[in-house]
């Protein structure tokens, strides 16, 4: 663990454990082998009073101190993300953001993620896009992806 998206770590960690049967007494000491950069940094601060927690509270103190600010960030993204180069690259960073975002809160209508993939394209691809009516972000995302190479 290098710092860098707590609660996917945290998620994996808890598959690991789980999936090979790791007692719960073991899951702190076992996760934090393979801490890393400001990560290990952080982790010998905190190492006096490494015995004094449980997994809730070790992955609490973590997601505290490496989520900070993570969710406003990338909501910022998500308004933010526009095509600026080729329409692969915008799908790429625009998925990776609402996967992200998705972490956070399962409950953001598909169609909301939908308009606003649609309304960072750029204009010539935004308006072949709009007037097909796609029904989802895959079937938006092909459009585009086929009105780019049409272009060409």
């Amino acid at each position: 663990f290098t710092g860098d998206n707590p609660n996917l770590w945290k998620t994996m960690c808890e598959q690991y454990f789980q999936m090979f049967g790791i007692l719960p007494s073991f899951w702190v000491p076992m996760a934090t082998l393979n801490f890393s950069g400001s990560a290990a940094v952080w982790l010998q601060s905190i190492q006096k009073r490494l015995a004094e927690f449980d997994w809730e509270a070790f992955t609490a103190l973590l997601c505290t101190r490496f989520g900070r600010d993570r969710h406003q960030t990338l909501i910022r993204q998500f308004y933010t993300v526009r095509q600026t180069s080729s329409v692969a690259h915008y799908i790429e960073q625009f998925e990776l953001i609402i996967n992200h975002l998705s972490s956070y809160s399962d409950t953001i209508h598909p169609f909301y993620f939908l308009t606003h993939f649609v309304e960072g394209l750029r204009r010539d691809i935004r308006a072949v896009v709009l007037v097909q009516r796609p029904p989802d972000l895959d079937t938006a995302c092909a459009l585009a992806l086929l009105q780019e190479e049409v272009a060409k």
